[in-house]
C-alpha cells in the first residue's frame, strides 16, 4: 500500500572513513551504521526482536553500528604487510531474519599478511 515500508530495505544508512597516509604507512578506520530495517511491509509501530517477544510478532530489526580498521605498511616497493580487524567492538546484531530465522551479522576477526606485488 502507498507509504508503506518496504522489507529489508533499510531507510538510514551511513558510511565514515577516516585515514591517515605517511611515507610507507596508511591505516584506515570505517565506521558504518545499519538503521531500523522492517522485515514486514507496513507503517505500524515496529516490534524487533526481544526475550518476550515471538519470532512472528517481529516486524524489524535493530539498528546497529559496525567499525572496521585496517593498516598497510610498504616494506620495500614489492612487498607490503597488512593487518585489519573487522567489527572492531565485536558488536552483536541480527542483520536478517529470513529464510529459516535470525542470522548474526560477522563476529570481531583478524587478518595479518603479506601482498606481494609483482
Amino acid at each position: 500500500y502507498k507509504g508503506n515500508l518496504i522489507p529489508f530495505i533499510t531507510p538510514y544508512l551511513l558510511t565514515v572513513s577516516l585515514g591517515i597516509e605517511h611515507n610507507k604507512l596508511n591505516t584506515i578506520l570505517i565506521a558504518r551504521y545499519v538503521g531500523e530495517t522492517r522485515t514486514k511491509p507496513g507503517n505500524e509501530p515496529t516490534i524487533v526482536p526481544a526475550n518476550n517477544i515471538g519470532y512472528n510478532s517481529v516486524n524489524a530489526l535493530k539498528s546497529f553500528l559496525m567499525i572496521d580498521w585496517s593498516t598497510n605498511y610498504l616494506f620495500t616497493k614489492r612487498c607490503t604487510l597488512f593487518f585489519n580487524i573487522n567489527n572492531v567492538t565485536n558488536n552483536k546484531a541480527i542483520v536478517a531474519n529470513l529464510p529459516n530465522g535470525y542470522r548474526p551479522n560477522m563476529p570481531i576477526g583478524f587478518n595479518i599478511g603479506l601482498k606481494a606485488h609483482l
